[in-house]
């Protein structure tokens, strides 16, 4: 989702009286906002943050989205990396805010 998509989402709900609710990730894996949820909350008229299902290896919600390599908490690189890179296998693993700072992801 994009700023632009957002914009236009804003005019559906403005000029033509229909509701629209919008729901995903809020940050990627370095934590930083994906540009079109932040416009999402920049402008929303409403922002509910859901209660996570997933939890961290810890028990406490998992809120962020960790990218593991070689079993390594990784906080650079491109934005989308999926399947193999050239440090290796990617994994995504949902971690409490405490354990992706500390890089410990319970394995």
């Amino acid at each position: 989702l994009t700023p632009l998509q957002v914009e236009q989402l804003a005019r559906v709900v403005d000029v033509e009286s229909i509701d629209v609710f919008a729901f995903g990730l809020l940050t990627d894996f370095r934590s930083t906002l994906f540009p079109g949820a932040a416009r999402l909350v920049e402008i929303a008229d409403e922002v509910h943050r859901m209660q996570s299902i997933v939890l961290c290896w810890c028990g406490r919600p998992g809120f962020l989205n960790a990218r593991i390599v070689e079993g390594l908490v990784i906080r650079s690189g491109e934005v989308v990396a999926i399947g193999d890179t050239q440090a290796g296998p990617v994994m995504y693993r949902a971690l409490c805010r405490k354990h992706y700072v500390e890089g410990r992801t319970g394995r």
